[in-house]
């Protein structure tokens, strides 16, 4: 018998990489249509009742901390970045003169903002009334200088002025407006609101207690529907359309084996299954804050499947391997089931002429392969 090459019988063409990716982006479409259904339409239904109660908690510490305020129809908003200085001054005064000091004018009605702890720049823990004062609110918020703020063009604010002399204990006040522009003012406080008041406040421990408890319901939403959605493309398609072929290998006349050549079994499916099913319980890790790693982490199984699959001599990408698959030319390839009717059907093939062509006797013409 004549040496096969890759190890595979001789009637097993390996599947061309270009009808291999066009076949992938077919599956991916369908895979990502059913995820998002099932998302929307099912277990975002079904889960909902369980990451309310997280959000509405989040939505009343907002509200209680004058970060966010219901408009005259309910609706919810937060306060635009873009507002005028006028529409949130006093929010600013709030945070500052109530929570960051601690002194929560009505009691029973303020956030809990108040009384989180907080670390110091030398990481040791202190109340908000020590650490957050007007030497700070003005140098940090406010950012006078140390130096004279009246001859510094880029400081908007300055110390109040006692008999002449700057008082730093308390809290500054806008320069002139015949040298300082009123809407720089507001810019600034604009910016001093967001970074101050909002970052702060999504850094508090029980606002990222909520927000994680929140963000591994979504994500486990995610990840349902996406194991599902990957089930029905990836298992149920192939079993329906058999010898493995999903909808994009059937459009591109694709087939599985196994890395042997011959037929694949039905677990199989399963085993080539399992790297997506990874990949979608790694977003159940509590990196979801971070945007970058939840791109990073399926791109780098995409990149290294896609290198498995152009370096390997039979083409096997990560779940190939996976899985002992290899995927064939459907329409120039014969699958055997073991290699004993791989031979019979060689030696009846070397053996025996057709006695008339298949023009001649009107029957369908047998593919005939490179041997």
């Amino acid at each position: 018998m004549k040496q096969r090459k890759y190890t595979l019988p001789r009637h097993t063409n390996l599947a061309k990489q270009s009808s291999r990716t066009g076949a992938f982006f077919i599956d991916l479409a369908i895979f990502g249509a059913l995820l998002l259904g099932l998302l929307f339409g099912c277990f975002r239904f079904i889960l909902n009742p369980v990451a309310q109660p997280y959000k509405d908690e989040l939505e009343q510490e907002q509200i209680n901390s004058h970060l966010r305020f219901r408009d005259e129809s309910g609706e919810l908003q937060i306060i635009a970045n873009d507002a005028p200085y006028e529409e949130y001054r006093d929010t600013i005064s709030y945070y500052y003169m109530n929570y960051l000091t601690g002194n929560v004018t009505t009691p029973g009605t303020g956030s809990r903002l108040a009384n989180e702890p907080i670390k110091n720049d030398d990481g040791i823990e202190v109340s908000k009334a020590e650490y957050y004062t007007v030497e700070w609110f003005n140098k940090s918020v406010l950012q006078i200088k140390a130096s004279d703020p009246e001859e510094d063009s880029n400081c908007l604010f300055t110390y109040q002025k006692i008999d002449g002399v700057y008082d730093k204990t308390k809290i500054g006040i806008p320069k002139d407006l015949t040298k300082v522009k009123a809407e720089d003012i507001n810019k600034h406080m604009q910016n001093a609101f967001l970074s101050a008041y909002v970052g702060h406040f999504n850094e508090l421990s029980y606002v990222v207690d909520l927000t994680n408890k929140m963000s591994f319901v979504y994500s486990l939403e995610f990840v349902l529907s996406g194991i599902l959605a990957g089930f029905l493309t990836y298992i149920v398609a192939p079993l329906i359309f058999r010898q493995g072929r999903t909808v994009g290998k059937k459009v591109f006349k694709l087939a599985l084996a196994t890395s042997d050549g011959y037929e694949f079994h039905n677990y199989q499916l399963a085993m080539r299954f399992m790297p997506l099913v990874v990949v979608l319980l790694s977003f159940l890790i509590p990196i979801w804050n971070d945007f970058f790693l939840l791109i990073l982490i399926p791109m780098i199984v995409f990149l290294v499947s896609f290198a498995l699959a152009m370096a390997s001599p039979k083409k096997a990408a990560l779940h190939d391997f996976t899985a002992k698959t290899i995927v064939v030319d459907d329409k120039t390839s014969l699958i055997f089931e073991n290699e004993l009717q791989e031979e019979a059907y060689i030696a009846k093939e070397d053996n025996l002429e057709p006695e008339e062509t298949p023009e001649e006797s009107g029957e369908e013409p047998e593919l005939r392969y490179e041997k």
